[in-house]
């Protein structure tokens, strides 16, 4: 990849990028490799495109050029975004075989001067070689941040040649990317270099583009500055019915996130600068749906309506591994929400792109992250987001059983709080009764495969801030194990993470999302002319963020079996695998014990 930065005769500068692609198909199945994709867009559209494939032939390579009529155009949607204005070229190559190349060079114009964008120097594939480079004009200052390089063959240099800067970076022989599951992105992992122009001068003098996080907030300052200047009447009485009986700045504050939240549909649009600029509050409101720039503007607008100060809050996801400190470029988030500070300093972040988040709990992807909170022109803050404590993620799985003949009888309520409420909110109420038995049937499996769900009935899933919870009568066949007048039973009917350890040639870390309670209680009912013979003992097994403890109890003619697991981390690193799979094999010898009731 090249990147050409230069002025051009108005002292605007011109930027170009440069891509030159070539794959050697070593697969004998090589139709399956026979196309390639571009993307483009209105901020960086596309100049040209050539393309062709070399197929061995011989002792020599045979060209084929790639014709207009195998290049197609389409709009690119991902499956995150109702619209944007990314288009995409798919590229069909001739006549490959093992051994052929694809060789496919490109060029786009670079509009905005902030969105120099990033380079990965690993893939999916093997590469032999990859090379950034970036040529600048005198006066042109570039800024660039490498990550993940330290253990890999990248080389740098810096040549002054005939009035211009040539910065490149080389990377040889570097290994295909190993993916694996439930971890972070691969952002975190794969060496990267983030480019970014500083400064140019100009006969002005000189012009900052992003030499500081400054920079940055002062452009996007730049693009919302202008927005809420629509008459704003039609939001008033919303607004004048939403805190009419508020006595305080954080009750009008959760009301009027909750209205956002419930009448305000989340449709992602990315269209040019539209991509950053939030639209009118009242368009908003008008046509009931927006994005995340959206919402914050309708959420601070009708604040203010209700004269509460409320701020545009720029954040990245979890997905995004830099801070606001390290990186100051549009590569640091991907995201906007709202903030509210109170009196005595505690920042509310609401992010009403989840209709079913509890207000005072922060949406799951944003957890742990920097934010920079906009005050005004030249002002702003940065915060940390906080992460959600376990005890609010709270899966709670209770059950009661008695044993008929060979028969398990029984009655379960199963709740949730926090995530795993909202994870359930967005699909379950939509189930049919039908639909609503057979899910419980397939995801609450107990004690084996003759599991039979009856009476299924929920409630609260509509109400943020209670539990949800869904009740339930199950049978289960041939359980329990009989001999010379004993019943062995296995009140472990649900074994989590008994499949949990982690492979021994696991390199990346893994990515538990947010931290949560997992509780089960399992009542028996001893039968009549029944007694206790012997009861496992309890175990536990304990560290920072990781935990689990069994605890066995006879109350009268029960038995009652808690078995909770806290997770109390977002991502367990490599380092603190082999104490987890320590953990699973003691909870999966625990998993074996039973409970024996002798005949009287």
């Amino acid at each position: 990849m090249t990147i050409n930065i230069s002025l051009d005769k108005e002292e605007k500068l011109n930027i170009t990028k440069t891509i030159l692609e070539k794959d050697i198909i070593l697969d004998k199945k090589a139709s399956l490799y026979n196309s390639n994709t571009i993307q483009y867009s209105d901020l960086q559209s596309l100049n040209y495109v050539q393309a062709k494939s070399l197929y061995p032939d011989s002792k020599k390579y045979v060209e084929n050029k790639v014709t207009e009529d195998l290049i197609s155009t389409k709009d690119n949607l991902g499956g995150s975004v109702f619209f944007d204005d990314t288009k995409e070229k798919k590229i069909i190559f001739p006549k490959l075989e093992q051994g052929s190349q694809k060789i496919t060079e490109y060029q786009l114009q670079i509009k905005e001067p902030r969105l120099l964008g990033s380079f990965y120097f690993q893939s999916s594939v093997p590469t032999e070689k990859g090379q950034v480079q970036v040529i600048t004009d005198a006066g042109i200052t570039l800024g660039f941040k490498t990550f993940n390089t330290d253990t890999f063959d990248i080389k740098y240099t810096k040549e002054e040649r005939k009035g211009k800067t040539y910065h490149t970076w080389t990377a040889t022989n570097m290994p295909k990317y190993k993916h694996e599951s439930s971890t972070l992105s691969v952002t975190y992992f794969i060496p990267h270099i983030i480019l970014y122009i500083e400064s140019y001068t100009t006969k002005q003098g000189k012009q900052n583009v992003l030499s500081s996080l400054d920079d940055l907030h002062n452009w996007y300052y730049s693009l919302v500055k202008d927005i809420n200047t629509k008459d704003n009447s039609s939001l008033k009485p919303i607004v004048d019915s939403l805190v009419q009986n508020t006595k305080t700045d954080l009750e009008k504050v959760k009301n009027i996130y909750a209205w956002v939240q419930s009448h305000i549909k989340y449709i992602a649009f990315e269209d040019g600068y539209g991509g950053f600029v939030p639209r009118e509050a009242v368009d908003i409101c008008e046509k009931r749906y927006g994005d995340c720039k959206d919402m914050s503007s309708i959420i601070t607008e009708m604040l203010e309506l209700a004269n509460v100060k409320a701020d545009l809050t720029w954040i990245g996801t979890r997905d995004i591994p830099y801070t606001y400190n390290e990186v100051f470029t549009p590569n640091v988030d991907n995201h906007m929400i709202a903030s509210f500070t109170d009196k005595d300093g505690e920042i509310y972040f609401l992010d009403a792109t989840s209709s079913y988040l509890p207000f005072g709990i922060v949406s799951e992807f944003i957890q742990g992250k920097q934010a920079m909170i906009n005050i005004g022109e030249g002002k702003y803050k940065l915060a940390n987001v906080p992460i959600t404590k376990a005890e609010n993620n709270f899966i709670y799985d209770s059950v009661s059983i008695k044993l008929k003949d060979n028969l398990i009888i029984g009655n379960a309520l199963y709740a949730v709080t926090g995530y795993p409420k909202v994870e359930y909110s967005y699909f379950y109420p939509t189930l049919t009764e039908k639909e609503k038995r057979e899910y419980v049937k397939d995801s609450y499996v107990k004690g084996n495969n003759k599991f039979i769900v009856n009476n299924v009935s929920d409630k609260d899933f509509e109400n943020k801030d209670k539990p949800s919870e869904i009740s339930y009568d199950f049978e289960i066949a041939s359980y329990t194990n009989q001999s010379d007048g004993e019943v062995y039973i296995n009140l472990h009917l649900d074994k989590y993470l008994k499949s949990g350890a982690f492979e021994k040639d696991r390199l990346l870390p893994y990515d538990a999302e947010y931290k949560y309670i997992n509780k089960q209680i399992v009542v028996f009912e001893i039968p009549e002319a029944y007694s206790a013979n012997y009861i496992p003992e309890n175990d536990s097994f304990k560290n920072d963020e990781f935990s689990f403890s069994i605890k066995y109890q006879k109350e009268g003619n029960t038995i009652k079996l808690v078995s909770e697991f806290i997770m109390n981390t977002l991502v367990i690193e490599p380092t603190k695998f082999a104490e987890w799979n320590e953990m699973i094999k003691k909870l999966n010898k625990n998993y074996s014990e039973v409970v024996i009731i002798k005949k009287i």
